[in-house]
């Protein structure tokens, strides 16, 4: 019959013994743990991860990627949501970027933006793209009320229209150039004629000096 003092002493003795056999039983309980993983994973704590992929394990255990990251052949790199690509490690829309326009370090010139991928002028308000110069289509002879539309020699572009330019004190009527002080077909303003026998001077339809009759006339 065992004492108190021998009780104790068996106790200690055993706990002893079960250490001992954990810690010469653990580094076959590890083995036997990768042995139980499917090829391509490794055990980190009690589970297998691949480390190709995973998160929490990216490359080796216990490497978590941050935030906003996934992990990619062992390696943590951003990750862009559809329609995004990632340049130089931030997220980028490459169809609207000026500094990645269609593919990363693609960047537009001064004055251009990114429009569906591609680098194209960009004209202020008024003003139109053609053939890569912002012209003002109200008044630009050559691209007169759009692209490419020329006006005539001695025409000019007014509100987008080609109408003919006369010199000071003339005007246009009909296509014309006329002086409304002495034409007889436009005397004073367009369509008015002066009759038969009378001729138009300072703008009005008068009798020729010496006449029988020196009064305005209009038919």
């Amino acid at each position: 019959m065992l004492t108190g003092m021998g009780c104790a002493r068996k106790r200690i003795l055993e706990i002893l013994t079960g250490v001992s056999l954990l810690l010469f039983l653990l580094p076959f309980t590890s083995i036997a743990a990768e042995q139980l993983c499917p090829h391509g994973l490794t055990v980190c704590g009690d589970t297998c991860v691949n480390p190709q992929m995973d998160r929490l394990n990216c490359g080796s255990c216990n490497t978590a990627c941050p935030a906003g990251y996934i992990c990619n052949a062992g390696s943590c790199v951003l990750s862009c949501q559809q329609g995004l690509a990632n340049c130089s490690g931030t997220c980028v829309n490459t169809r609207t970027d000026r500094l990645n326009c269609g593919g990363c370090g693609t960047v537009c010139s001064a004055g251009y933006i990114c429009t569906a991928g591609g680098c194209v002028l960009s004209c202020q308000q008024g003003l139109t793209n053609c053939s890569g110069i912002c012209v003002n289509p109200q008044t630009d002879r050559l691209n007169c009320g759009g692209c490419g539309a020329v006006c005539s020699a001695g025409y000019i572009c007014t509100a987008g229209s080609c109408v003919l330019s006369c010199q000071q004190g003339l005007i246009a009527c009909s296509g014309t150039c006329v002086n409304p002080q002495t034409d007889r077909l436009n005397c004073g303003s367009c369509g008015t004629v002066c009759s038969a026998g009378y001729i138009c001077a300072a703008g009005k339809c008068v009798l020729p000096a010496g006449s029988d009759k020196m009064r305005p006339y209009l038919r």
